[in-house]
């Protein structure tokens, strides 16, 4: 089940301002994300490791998706933002203009009282 999601018109360098926010109705969105999910086997796939700081043990990267995932509205929207700008910024005048969506999931665990959560990145280029 979606929690929530947000989108981002990704241009290449763009530090100032990108277009793009929360996406309110991702109800009709669910089922075709669901089926999409269901194909992809992601849930099978490997993990994504992080090259932390041998100093505080922490990533950029991984705390702005677990902040989309667990933080707050607020905290949540700041990330996306921040992933988005983080985006732009590694893309050059090479690069296209992008879509980049992610999207925070909890998924029911009957073996657990605790459900799953994944978070998803996509990055859609023109």
């Amino acid at each position: 089940m979606i929690e929530r999601m947000y989108a981002f018109q990704v241009y290449p360098r763009e530090m100032e301002e990108i277009k793009g926010g929360q996406v309110m109705d991702v109800a009709s969105l669910q089922e075709t994300l669901d089926t999409a999910f269901d194909q992809s086997k992601l849930d099978q796939g490997p993990g994504i490791g992080f090259n932390f700081s041998s100093v505080s043990r922490t990533h950029d990267v991984r705390e702005f998706l677990l902040s989309v995932a667990f933080g707050t509205g607020e905290e949540a929207l700041k990330a996306a933002e921040d992933l988005s700008f983080r985006l732009a910024s590694a893309m050059d005048n090479r690069s296209n203009p992008a879509l980049f969506a992610v999207s925070a999931h909890r998924i029911e665990n009957k073996e657990s009282i605790d459900p799953k959560r994944f978070v998803f990145a996509l990055v859609g280029g023109v």
